[in-house]
């Protein structure tokens, strides 16, 4: 390689390693949240694809929190999957437990793609 630098540039700024289907699902739901990954779950939001879980995810009523939807494009406070891995659900009007359930919290890089995900208006 003699480094002349000779890259496209083009940056088409598509975004989609930073979207659900791109990063949120395969770095952060399938990788931490196993017990979604089923095609049905008790509280509705099963995960067992890309697809199926950004649909019962996005624009979709909490089970644990009426009013609130689990993912409401662009407001981090009124989507209730960010107050369940923050620990403020309770708070929030919901009930259960934080997630993810039995394994370690979220670590900050996960939890600022996600509010990064959310603030950009959830896209797939």
């Amino acid at each position: 390689g003699d480094g002349d630098g000779d890259g496209d540039g083009d940056g088409d700024g598509d975004g989609d390693g930073d979207g659900f289907a791109g990063n949120i699902y395969p770095n952060i739901i399938q990788m931490r949240c196993s017990c979604h990954l089923g095609p049905t779950h008790s509280t509705g939001f099963a995960a067992p694809d890309a697809m199926t879980g950004y649909m019962n995810l996005v624009g979709a009523p909490a089970f644990e929190a009426p009013g609130l939807d689990r993912i409401k494009p662009g407001d981090p406070n009124g989507s209730y999957l960010w107050h369940k891995i923050n620990g403020t659900h309770i708070e929030a009007g919901g009930s259960g437990l934080m997630m993810p359930l039995g394994g370690m919290m979220l670590m900050p890089p996960d939890l600022d793609a996600i509010e990064a995900w959310i603030l950009d208006g959830a896209p797939m």
